[in-house]
């Protein structure tokens, strides 16, 4: 039986969660001896490889796909073949993953990463009491940029900041 592991990128924090998943599959006994093969694939931040991935591990039918990253979990959600469980995905409801947190699809689950978005303007609130800006760089093609940028426009005046944003893509 196969497990696939697929990270978007190499980064402290993702690379810190799929180091921690599979360690807790091995030590759960999902490992060689039980008769589990733990695949692993990162796609270097490449985005545009997402199709081809998906049609190799599904190739490979796994019983299971942990998709870390939202882009991942995106692309498989749509095409696999078996449950599949996401990690690190901000909104799943925005980016079309789930239909709402409350009524889930049957093979799929998975946990947010959402940020603590009010909590950080207080602080910067009070760490710098006469800051008047507040600026944001974001990529609009993003589920969890749209989705940062959504919860600051709403917070930011609350605390008497002007939200200044710039959209990139790369």
């Amino acid at each position: 039986k196969k497990i696939a592991i697929i990270n978007l990128m190499q980064h402290p924090v993702l690379d810190s969660v799929e180091a921690q998943t599979k360690n807790y599959l091995l030590e759960h006994g999902y490992d060689k001896e039980h008769g589990y093969i733990i695949i692993e694939k990162n796609l270097n931040g490449q985005k545009d490889l997402l199709p081809t991935v998906v049609n190799e591990i599904n190739n490979q039918k796994p019983v299971l796909i942990i998709a870390i990253t939202t882009p991942v979990a995106q692309a498989f959600v749509k095409k696999a073949t078996c449950p599949v469980v996401f990690s690190l995905v901000t909104d799943p409801i925005e980016a079309g993953i789930l239909d709402s947190l409350t009524q889930t699809k049957p093979t799929i689950t998975g946990t947010s990463d959402v940020f603590p978005y009010e909590e950080q303007i207080k602080l910067i609130r009070e760490i710098h009491p006469n800051a008047k800006t507040i600026g944001l760089v974001y990529d609009p093609g993003e589920a969890p940029a749209r989705f940062a940028f959504a919860q600051l426009s709403r917070i930011c005046p609350k605390y008497g900041f002007e939200l200044i944003s710039k959209p990139a893509t790369s």
